[in-house]
């Protein structure tokens, strides 16, 4: 319906939208910096939110902090790493090793 990237409304402010894992990535990961100063929603972040939280609604110092964190927390959840690739790569030598094996319930 929409594209990777468009521009919505919300009240009087024009918010743009990412639907690109990769566009977001980039964006946010690798040109964080870039897009450390954005403009303040304070009383729509307080309405909504109960104030400025998080790494989308924050700016400056506390953004940069905020985004450090999220960053340290998604490496230790396995994000950069080959983890997923592992596990599939895992589950199939363990489906191989026990295809042809039985089940003891119909014994």
């Amino acid at each position: 319906m929409y594209g990777n990237i468009y521009t919505f409304w919300f009240a009087e402010t024009p918010i743009v939208a990412i639907n690109d894992f990769d566009l977001i990535q980039q964006y946010f990961v690798k040109d964080g910096d870039t897009f450390a100063g954005r403009i303040h929603v304070g009383r729509q972040a307080e309405i909504l939110r109960g104030g400025d939280f998080g790494v989308v609604f924050v700016n400056g110092e506390r953004w940069r902090e905020h985004r450090r964190f999220a960053l340290q927390v998604f490496r230790n959840f396995g994000m950069g790493r080959g983890l997923m690739e592992e596990k599939v790569i895992f589950s199939n030598v363990f489906e191989k090793a026990f295809k042809n094996t039985y089940s003891v319930a119909k014994l």
